[in-house]
């Protein structure tokens, strides 16, 4: 059992609610690291903002953010993170 309770999906408000809405409706899942930062909204707007920019960044693109987060994930070996972003990688 965990010491700390997270926001369900359907118990969701506000800035929490926003971040979980536009990763079902991009994504089609909540990431678990973002359902774990639902515990503070501040930390949560503050990962969604960065999600935000690199989303929107010019240079950056989604295939090569993936490819980061993949590597990074299997270098730490997350297996989590590899097999999210192998879905990402595959499409």
């Amino acid at each position: 059992m965990a010491l700390i309770s997270t926001v369900a999906p359907e118990n969701a408000a506000g800035i929490v609610k926003e971040g979980y809405d536009m990763f079902m409706k991009n994504v089609g899942a909540i990431p678990q690291p973002m359902q774990l930062l639902s515990v503070s909204p501040v930390l949560f707007e503050q990962q969604l903002n960065r999600i935000r920019y690199f989303s929107k960044h010019p240079k950056l693109s989604f295939a090569l953010l993936a490819h980061i987060r993949y590597l990074a994930a299997k270098t730490l070996d997350y297996p989590y993170c590899i097999d999210f972003n192998k879905q990402f990688l595959k499409k």
